[in-house]
């Protein structure tokens, strides 16, 4: 058996590696960025009694005493996700496609930016204690709907106002109001064309029967 020359070994070996290194630097490229897209809905609207949700409040049906409410949860996103996201990469944020440019670590999280760099309005993702990643922009969560339906209101239903109903002004205590003061407060703001009760800012509790046992807002700047 012939032995192969020390300087054919060596121009073997290195066209070997250059051969290793392109494909490598092929497969680099062949890895376009992604679409992130959120976690499935995890809210069931058949399950809510003695649950506290996001709502936004609809109309009221006095025939059956029941009101009408879009029931809001979390955008969320998995843990492997975000936790491989990549500058390119993209998030669906509610029908938005938000293409990332910047990551930056935060405490709880990350900080994304897009073509405008990183701002006031950036979007950002914070673990919860599920595992997953949350959404936020401006300080603010990020809701989705879960669903849409009306729910009978508990007799002994209160709603709780953390805003001055007359000028929008956030109040240091809420104050308490029995259910025909609050549709009474919802029609006087709707008459104003002020959106009161649309603004991701209102609470429902439901009662064991799954029946809306109180509402409560709280101040938000772009109400």
């Amino acid at each position: 058996m012939k032995r192969i020359p020390k300087m054919a070994m060596l121009v073997l070996m290195t066209a070997m590696l250059c051969l290793c290194a392109a494909a490598s630097q092929a497969q680099d490229l062949t890895e376009e960025p992604g679409v992130i897209q959120p976690e499935p809905i995890g809210l069931s609207m058949d399950a809510l009694a003695g649950k506290t949700v996001m709502v936004r409040v609809g109309a009221y049906h006095q025939e059956d005493h029941t009101l009408e409410l879009t029931v809001l949860e979390r955008l969320r996103f998995a843990a492997e996700a975000v936790e491989g996201l990549r500058p390119g990469d993209a998030l669906e944020l509610n029908g938005e496609l938000l293409v990332v440019r910047e990551i930056e670590p935060t405490m709880h999280g990350l900080l994304l930016g897009d073509d405008g760099g990183l701002y006031e309005g950036s979007v950002w993702l914070e673990k919860s204690e599920n595992g997953d990643y949350e959404a936020g922009r401006y300080s603010h969560p990020i809701w989705r709907t879960a669903g849409s339906a009306p729910f009978a209101v508990a007799k002994d239903a209160q709603f709780l106002d953390g805003i001055d109903p007359e000028y929008g002004d956030m109040l240091e205590s809420p104050t308490t109001h029995s259910m025909e003061e609050f549709l009474r407060i919802k029609e006087e703001e709707e008459a104003r064309g002020y959106p009161g009760f649309g603004c991701d800012n209102v609470w429902a509790t439901f009662n064991a029967e799954g029946e809306i046992a109180s509402l409560e807002r709280f101040y938000v700047p772009w109400q």
